[in-house]
């Protein structure tokens, strides 16, 4: 029997590949599950201890190769274990190999490597470096492995601490990892606290993050869940909770915050012309390509939006006739109620910082307008209403719709208050208008695509969120 020592050279490397070849395209956090798979091989390795701790983590990074040339590294961290083991991969010369974040100690010998300041360097000579966050040691004891995340995966420790482990890898810093630094060190109270990070620092001189640790949310509550609750209640005949109403005006206080020290952190630009070109030709494209999807699959349930064709393209091209420039800032990239908790003391935490996973990693680390993000929130609350009245997707209630205007407004007011405090928004009102109905527009048009091709039952949710910014805009 060999043991996991002699599995971090590279003399083994061909047949723990073999190994994990059959393996990794059956995990949920794989993303290639839908393309043509070819081959995969290892590309790096580096063994980890802990002191005091007896068992060993040999993380891997493998390299998928698909048909059409493309290639992507996912990270691999094993340990041994039992054929009998939950994550269990295989047996290899007589190891019994486990995915390490299943074992407890494993666990915290892979997340203390991101606090404990070892230095360690890989089978291809990269160096493993960590970057702790605050002051004194780390508790890493009663660690359990969450199951509910499809593209990453975290092991909680006992309700204080959260190790968020990278699968899909990408050259260049991880927006997680630096803007839950940055707002720690901004102080910002909306979002966990950074303790530490794990990356490689390649012999080039670039890096690429591994995973994140952070303060762990007690007894959080999803605003997806608050909202879509609230919404059954009150399409039941209840009356609605004033207190979560003001709430979610404390979220849009709380987003404008993010985004204030987020500027003062990572930097700001004014936009140009140059970015209003940009994001037109952007959004023109991405319309042409949907409505034409629409008219083609389904131009019953899209004729709101197809016969007014004309009004969506000249509303989106207003943010260039507006001259509707402004500062850009490093934004969440991906936010909506489903990256949002309620904590037990009644705050606001924004989770998630990574961005919109298939977006290339260096359009999610520039900046951006920050309205934005407000016009994500701003959909999501479309969602929740018709979600969580059930029935006909196409007929909210009217009780759920006046909430879901209601709460749009309270969100949105106290986020132009508190963000022109940080003066993060075009001067102009007209341009400020136009920028959000360009990007609420935008996100609307990419969710009728996403709806067409996924959940067709879902289209009238973003039909009705495009037919109602046309017909503010026209008052």
């Amino acid at each position: 029997m060999t043991d996991l020592t002699a599995l971090a050279t590279p003399d083994a490397f061909d047949r723990l590949a073999a190994l994990l070849q059959s393996w990794v395209p059956h995990q949920r956090w794989f993303g290639g599950k839908a393309r043509d798979f070819t081959s995969l091989q290892l590309h790096d390795a580096v063994l980890l201890t802990a002191p005091g701790a007896e068992e060993l983590v040999l993380d891997v990074i493998v390299e998928v190769v698909y048909g059409d040339g493309h290639a992507e590294h996912y990270q691999v961290p094993i340990t041994a274990g039992s054929p009998t083991d939950d994550g269990f991969v295989g047996e290899l010369d007589g190891l019994a190999l486990v995915d390490a974040t299943h074992v407890p100690a494993a666990a915290r010998v892979l997340t203390a490597a991101a606090h404990d300041g070892s230095e360690r360097v890989t089978a291809r000579g990269d160096r493993l470096v960590h970057d702790a966050v605050g002051d004194g040691a780390i508790d890493l004891s009663e660690p359990r492995r969450m199951t509910a995340e499809q593209s990453n995966t975290s092991v909680v420790f006992g309700d204080r601490l959260i190790f968020k482990v990278f699968r899909r890898l990408e050259p260049g810093e991880n927006p997680e990892v630096e803007i839950t630094r940055a707002l720690t060190e901004a102080g910002y109270a909306n979002a966990p606290r950074q303790r530490g990070s794990l990356a490689l620092q390649h012999t080039d001189g670039s890096s690429t993050a591994l995973g994140v640790l952070a303060e762990f949310v007690v007894g959080g509550r999803e605003g997806w869940q608050l909202a879509t609750g609230e919404v059954a209640r009150i399409a039941g005949g209840a009356a609605p909770d004033a207190q979560l109403g003001n709430r979610f005006m404390e979220l849009g206080r709380a987003v404008a915050d993010m985004h204030g020290a987020l500027a003062r952190t990572l930097g700001r630009r004014e936009a140009g012309a140059e970015d209003l070109t940009a994001w037109v030709d952007a959004m023109r494209a991405q319309c042409e390509q949907v409505l034409a999807t629409a008219a083609r699959r389904a131009p019953e349930p899209t004729a709101a939006v197809l016969d007014r064709r004309d009004a969506l393209l000249a509303r989106i091209e207003r943010v260039a006739d507006e001259k509707a420039t402004g500062p850009l800032t490093r934004v969440h990239g991906d936010l909506h109620l489903g990256q949002v908790l309620l904590d037990r003391d009644g705050r606001w935490q924004l989770l998630d910082f990574e961005g919109e996973p298939a977006r290339p990693l260096a359009e999610r680390r520039a900046l951006h307008a920050p309205l934005r993000d407000v016009a994500g929130m701003l959909r999501s609350f479309d969602y929740a209403a018709a979600a969580g009245s059930g029935g006909d997707l196409s007929a909210v209630p009217a009780a759920a719709a006046q909430w879901r205007d209601g709460v749009r407004g309270g969100f949105l007011a106290a986020y132009l208050d508190e963000a022109a405090e940080h003066d993060v928004l075009p001067h102009d009102d007209a341009a400020v208008q136009a920028q959000l109905d360009a990007f609420e527009l935008d996100k609307a048009v990419y969710e009728l695509g996403y709806e067409l091709a996924n959940r067709p039952d879902w289209v009238p949710i973003p039909v009705g969120g495009i037919t109602r910014v046309l017909d503010r805009a026209r008052q």
